[in-house]
């Protein structure tokens, strides 16, 4: 309940705020290298503005503590496109690259 008026107290003096964002769909986690975990999320603001998030934990980022940390990235749902493009590039490079011979 407490959490539920600072959070409108946040969106109130930040209307276009992220942090305060909801997450309505997580897709299952990845696992990379070490603990890495990468997982991408679809989250609505107070203002009804949709982003897709990419929620991480990178390899080998820690803390002061040494604990490893958490980073969310947000982006507008019409780039994601770009994204899935520039990814789709990268794995075809790959797929190109390891069929090459001497490799």
């Amino acid at each position: 309940m407490w959490w539920t008026k600072v959070r409108k107290f946040v969106v109130d003096l930040f209307p276009d705020t992220n942090v305060t964002a909801q997450v309505v769909y997580e897709a299952p986690a990845l696992r990379g290298h070490e603990d890495s975990r990468f997982e991408w999320r679809v989250k609505r603001r107070a203002d009804g503005i949709f982003l897709i998030s990419l929620k991480l934990i990178p390899d080998y980022s820690v803390d002061r503590e040494g604990f490893p940390m958490e980073h969310h990235i947000d982006f507008a749902p019409e780039d994601v496109d770009k994204i899935k493009t520039t990814l789709d590039a990268c794995v075809a490079q790959y797929e190109r690259i390891k069929a090459a011979p001497g490799y």
